[in-house]
């Protein structure tokens, strides 16, 4: 669903570029809510098979008519299910455990934020799980350098393959733009979190300065408590789920991903940046990506620094137009699918 998380988004600009490059792909969807995105993908060149009920795991024809030499498993729920299945019928296949986050960091820094001892005792086994994976795969892939660091496991082979963005060709101005954007499928917690320490913490301070402006909520299956913030502050839209939600980041003047967890390399910022829109972030949402105060973001953790810089992107045209192209310029030079092809491949 690469329209819904940038998880999806990241495996779906893989699929293309093995596609592009001759390779025979097979895509196997354990879960599939709209056929619509297994058709999008079987339009681009890609075979796509729907696990409905997870049996094909027992199904010795499937695999030997496969016949593949790598297997990819996106994320270690995948690999658990499946990994035996492929050495059993599939001996001669290469394993790759494609972690996409590490699902444990994630949890462990929510626990750690909310103080939830059970939260806690899971992520300690998720930890054990996804070490395991690592430990059996034959290569393992990461999207940040930090990710490699918590996770290597005995493979001997590791790469780093990020989020793989499409840059704008023509960015709105700053004249053409207003408001503030946010984008994230709510579905995952550090959105949800995120939202509503931006709109308790650092909106108020913004508005000290800039007035009532907008604030537009954009992403898949809002929660009822971030529906309510639609409904009860002023000037704050919470769009949920847009057909385009680039039309969205394209129109709004700054972006903001005030994430307090998480892991892994943050889509949302990817996206901001091949739009032209600059970021205000915190240390969780910039790291991974090697991005400096002058690549289109400024990082901060303290909501009035965060809305210090929110207020000068806003206010200084000269400010905002540096950091719209340096944003730009960094995907464009990183995490294009030009830059990512070589890795990958």
């Amino acid at each position: 669903e690469p329209d819904r998380n940038a998880g999806d988004l990241r495996i779906v600009a893989m699929l293309a570029i093995l596609v592009s490059d001759g390779h025979k792909v097979t895509f196997l969807a354990e879960e599939c809510r709209d056929k619509r995105y297994l058709d999008e993908l079987e339009n681009a060149g890609v075979n796509c098979v729907w696990d409905s009920d997870i049996r094909l795991r027992e199904d010795a024809q499937f695999f030997s008519e496969l016949a593949a030499n790598v297997a990819i498993f996106a994320r270690h729920m995948s690999f658990g299910r499946y990994v035996q299945s492929v050495r059993w019928f599939l001996p001669e296949c290469a394993v790759v455990l494609d972690t996409v986050d590490i699902h444990w960091v994630r949890m462990r820094r929510e626990a750690e934020l909310t103080k939830d001892a059970d939260l806690l005792q899971r992520s300690a086994r998720i930890r054990s799980i996804e070490d395991a994976a690592a430990n059996e795969a034959d290569a393992v892939w990461f999207v940040t350098d930090a990710d490699r660091d918590v996770l290597k496991g005995e493979s001997h082979t590791t790469a780093i393959v990020p989020i793989i963005h499409h840059v704008e060709e023509t960015v709105p101005t700053f004249d053409e733009r207003d408001g503030i954007v946010f984008i994230g499928n709510f579905r995952h917690t550090p959105n949800v979190d995120a939202v509503k320490f931006f709109v308790d913490e650092v909106l108020p301070l913004v508005r000290l300065e800039l007035g009532d402006l907008k604030f537009t909520i954009v992403g898949a299956e809002p929660t009822a408590e971030i529906e309510r913030l639609g409904d009860t502050c002023v000037n704050v839209c919470v769009l949920g789920f847009v057909d385009d939600h680039r039309a969205a980041l394209r129109s709004h003047r700054v972006s903001v991903a005030p994430l307090r967890f998480g892991a892994g390399m943050k889509g949302k910022i990817g996206e901001y940046l091949a739009c032209g829109t600059p970021c205000v972030t915190t240390t969780v949402g910039g790291e991974g990506m090697g991005l400096e105060q002058n690549d289109g973001v400024k990082i901060s953790d303290d909501p009035e620094v965060m809305a210090a810089s929110i207020i000068a992107y806003y206010a200084d045209r000269e400010l905002w137009q540096r950091g719209s192209a340096a944003g730009v310029q960094f995907i464009r030079e990183t995490l294009t699918p030009e830059a990512i092809r070589p890795v990958l491949l």
